[in-house]
């Protein structure tokens, strides 16, 4: 189980950028997040604090 980690992270990799097997890369990834407007929090009247990246 401990080596299986990174054999998979591994393949993934490699099935990501050959061409004919890039759904499969997919299948084992993590689905990409849209991007999303970043989000304000006011504090006080002076201070204000805004999300990073």
């Amino acid at each position: 189980m401990f080596l299986c980690i990174p054999a998979i992270a591994i393949i993934k990799i490699i099935f990501e950028r050959v061409e004919g097997l890039q759904p499969w890369g997919k299948l084992l990834g993590e689905e990409e997040t849209p991007d999303r407007k970043k989000k304000s929090y006011k504090i006080s009247k002076n201070i204000t604090l805004k999300e990073m990246d």
